[in-house]
């Protein structure tokens, strides 16, 4: 059966079973990540994109050329173009508010308003907080991306999903590509899904999901915002609303005029200096903890 979509960054090669789960199921050839996923997860740079996921699963999946040649790729990296500075900015408000109000509860959007903090209960969960609270406080920096590695919960940690979130607006933001190598680069860990996905975003490459968030950002509405929003809060329980909190501090923190070449300007003052995250100043439990 030919795929609906297979994702750019896909290889030929021969892959074996890695995991699975009820909307994918994940290959490996030791080094790269293959997801044949349903229409409801949709497509990505390492996506083969399938009408109904097989119930039961081949130990092998072989990918040759010609299968690449037929199907319509997707392809996964940044938009070219600018966008009025103005429009982002009232946008990334719009983003913010649709995290604050309809975030999963155990989501990092605390970090946006200190009042969700309330729905970390036990004594670990807060720990996980103020962990999270003392690596963002040092972004971007080493220290600040290795103190958020695989912390937290969920299948890819939410400290991974913000820290991918944060390295796409970076890219957006036209940063220095040597700044987005080193933070990428120090993310990395044990968990092969959140190294692919860290990788992917290191390099700018998104997810259909995510680049339809993006550009509703830089090019259209509110309501159009809301609903690329919905979207990818709707991915995982946590990870789609950890991506959007990485992606929408960074990119606050960071919009000037555009540049030819470039979607966004240079940023010329250390980003998260003016952040408006109070819930940073609260003196959450930091003791190390071991996610």
């Amino acid at each position: 059966m030919m795929p609906l979509s297979i994702g750019d960054e896909v290889r030929a090669g021969t892959y074996r079973l890695h995991s699975r789960f009820r909307r994918a199921v994940n290959y490996t050839d030791g080094r790269r990540l293959v997801s044949v996923v349903g229409e409801e997860i949709g497509a990505g740079p390492l996506n083969i994109v399938v009408r109904r996921i097989p119930r039961r699963n081949s130990e092998i999946l072989e990918i040759d050329n010609d299968l690449l040649a037929e199907a319509r790729r997707f392809q996964s990296g940044l938009e070219d173009g600018c966008t009025n500075s103005e429009t982002l900015r009232l946008n990334l408000n719009t983003l913010q508010r649709v995290l604050v109000e309809e975030s999963h509860p155990k989501s990092l959007a605390f970090l946006l308003d200190e009042r969700r903090i309330r729905n970390f209960r036990s004594g670990f969960e807060r720990a996980v907080a103020g962990q999270v609270c003392a690596g963002v406080s040092l972004l971007p920096s080493v220290a600040g991306v290795r103190q958020l590695a695989g912390l937290g919960f969920g299948l890819t940690p939410s400290g991974d999903d913000f820290i991918a979130g944060m390295l796409i607006a970076l890219n957006i933001l036209g940063q220095p590509r040597r700044l987005i190598r080193t933070l990428g680069q120090a993310a990395m860990g044990d968990n092969d899904l959140s190294n692919a996905f860290l990788r992917l975003a290191r390099e700018g490459r998104m997810t259909e999901k995510q680049q339809e968030l993006v550009s509703a950002l830089l090019h259209r509405g509110r309501a159009e915002v809301k609903a690329a929003a919905r979207r990818v809060l709707a991915v995982g329980e946590t990870s789609g609303a950890d991506w959007a909190v990485g992606f929408v501090m960074t990119a606050k923190s960071g919009v000037v005029e555009c540049w030819s070449g470039g979607v966004m300007g240079r940023k010329k003052t250390p980003l998260f200096q003016h952040s408006n995250t109070p819930v940073l100043q609260r003196s959450l439990p930091r003791r190390e903890i071991r996610p």
